[in-house]
């Protein structure tokens, strides 16, 4: 299927991974930028984070300590992916949310807490103010 684009034969810039996640407009997508945009990114550990949505999609936290997944600043109705959290060589690390993030009913909240335990936290941006997560545990 051919590409559109405008009839005065100016052509469109291909958007970068990082256009992409944050929608820039005036760019087309490329296959490069929408499966690069699933790469992991992996923000040095705080005890509090706030996911930054406006920079990647999917992320990768090893835990060191409790923490906090804070509200993100920026984020867009319909975003959705994932949060890989590791438990460090010690384990035992506890997780706290703020207050858009919603899971449903019966939904465990509580992370593994074994020495090196890998659990997936998927979530997806509803509105400006609701985060449904669901989170996986004990991933081998």
């Amino acid at each position: 299927m051919p590409l559109y684009l405008p009839s005065s034969g100016a052509t469109t810039p291909t958007a970068t991974t990082a256009q992409y996640i944050a929608n820039t407009a005036g760019v087309v997508l490329s296959p490069d930028a929408v499966w690069g945009s699933g790469v992991e990114a992996a923000p040095g550990f705080i005890t509090s984070f706030a996911p930054a949505l406006d920079l990647y999609i999917n992320a990768r936290l090893t835990l060191t300590a409790n923490f906090t997944l804070a509200n993100p600043a920026v984020m867009k109705p319909g975003q959705s992916g994932r949060i890989r959290l590791i438990q460090d060589a010690t384990g035992g690390r506890t997780i706290a949310y703020g207050s858009y993030w919603k899971k449903a009913a019966g939904d465990p909240s509580a992370l593994s807490t074994a020495a090196g335990a890998v659990d997936i936290l998927y979530y997806d941006v509803i509105d400006s103010t609701t985060i449904k997560y669901t989170l996986s545990k004990g991933i081998a």
